[in-house]
Order: C-alpha cells, then sequence, then structure tokens
C-alpha cells in the first residue's frame, strides 16, 4: 500500500468518525421538528416535547425511543403512538386515540376495556355511574347491548350500579333491573318480550321499571301483575 492509498483510507475514516460524532453531537439528525398524525388531536406536541425531555438526549441516532412511546401512551386521550422519523431533523409521531364508549357521573370518560380516563368529550355518550372496579363489566354490558338496542329503535342513556344491582336506562324512559347474575341473559329475555311490552305499553307509558331478578318472566312497575316470559337459563 502506497503513501497515497493510506492517506485517502485514512482521511474516509476520519471522514466517517467526523460525521459519527456530528450526527449525535451536534446539530445534524437532532430533533427540531415534530410531525403528528393519525388521531393528531389526541395529543399535542407540548407532550411530545414534555416527552423529549424526559427522555434525555435525543436524535435520530440515539435516545430511548420505548420511553417517549411509552410517555405518550400514558396522556389521556392516546391508546397508543408509533414514532417514525423524517430525515434529518423531524420526528414523526403516529397516535390512536382511544374510543371512549361511555361518560362517568364523577367526570372522565371509560373505553372499551371499560378503563376510566381523565378527558372531556363533546358527544352524547351513556352515563356509568359505579364504582371504576365494575366499569369493565358495564362496558362489556354496554358494547353488547347497544347495538341490539339500536335494531330496536332504542338506546342507552345511563347505567348505574348500586345495592340492587345494575340498572339499565333507556332512551324511552323505561329502566331495565338486571341485578347482579346473568345479567346478559336476562337483557335478552327483555329484548324477546319487547314487542309484546311495546303493545301492552304504548305511548303514554314512560318511566316504567321492569324487574328481570325473577326467575320467570318480570314485573313492571305500575302496572298489574307480572309479564311471563323465558326463564333465564
Amino acid at each position: 500500500m502506497n503513501a497515497a492509498t493510506l492517506r485517502h483510507l485514512l482521511a474516509g475514516a476520519a471522514l466517517l468518525l467526523l460525521l459519527a460524532v456530528y450526527s449525535t453531537a451536534g446539530p445534524l439528525f437532532h430533533l427540531y421538528e415534530v410531525r403528528i398524525t393519525g388521531d393528531a388531536w389526541a395529543v399535542d406536541e407540548r407532550a411530545v416535547r414534555e416527552g423529549l425531555r424526559q427522555a434525555g438526549p435525543m436524535s435520530l441516532v440515539r435516545g430511548d425511543f420505548d420511553a417517549l412511546a411509552a410517555h405518550l401512551a400514558a396522556q389521556p386521550l392516546v391508546k397508543s403512538a408509533e414514532l417514525g422519523f423524517d430525515y434529518p431533523h423531524r420526528l414523526a409521531v403516529a397516535v390512536t386515540a382511544r374510543d371512549p364508549v361511555a361518560r362517568s357521573v364523577d367526570g372522565g370518560l371509560i373505553d372499551v376495556n371499560g378503563q376510566w380516563y381523565a378527558a372531556d368529550h363533546a358527544g352524547s355518550l351513556p352515563l356509568f355511574d359505579m364504582d371504576r372496579r365494575r366499569m369493565p363489566r358495564g362496558a362489556a354490558l354496554l358494547l353488547a347491548a347497544g347495538p341490539r338496542l339500536a335494531e330496536a329503535g332504542l338506546g342507552a342513556t345511563q347505567l348505574h350500579h348500586g345495592a340492587d344491582g345494575w340498572r339499565l336506562f333507556l332512551s324511552n324512559g323505561w329502566v331495565l333491573l338486571l341485578g347482579e347474575e346473568r345479567i346478559h341473559r336476562r337483557f335478552d329475555r327483555f329484548l324477546r318480550a319487547l314487542p309484546e311490552l311495546r303493545v301492552a305499553f304504548a305511548a303514554g307509558y314512560g318511566n316504567l321499571r321492569f324487574d328481570l331478578r325473577y326467575p320467570h318472566g318480570m314485573a313492571v312497575a305500575g302496572a298489574r301483575g307480572a309479564l311471563g316470559g323465558d326463564q333465564d337459563g
């Protein structure tokens, strides 16, 4: 190897070393810009910047990106966040927001898994009135009942859990007492009887209470006797 070739090799190695140092210690590849995509409304750039600050020195070639992703996923409205890069100095954040299914009487929202989180919602959502430990079961009931009620032209406005078990409030003013156990089966029994109930209690019968805790049929507050029906099984 002659002297000229050796000089070229050493110059190339020095350049690579300089680029490596520059990319980590210098401005090149440092995160100057943030681009949020997906459900961008669920997180603002300040939260990203705060995550970057907590994660320590960051560039596109070094940094604790797992810690940053965890910080973003812990934001109230964020379900998950995926990080990418737009070279040379932009961080790309793809956000997926949580899906709220209900509001809590104490404030905040409940997602599809029944997890409470602190957030506001401008839309119309059913109201949950229960201990947070029961919210997963309440969310499961609401997700199962909601589409079937919609097919019948009804909706759920509130779900309450108290000393007498679960109460489901409907958009026409009716209330279903489902008790503590077999609540899905008891709700099914109500839907099977709904055509008969609509005939028996036409317009003018609002705010009725249907007690489905009986092994046979149901009792209707304000009506004589109890209506027959299928058993819980």
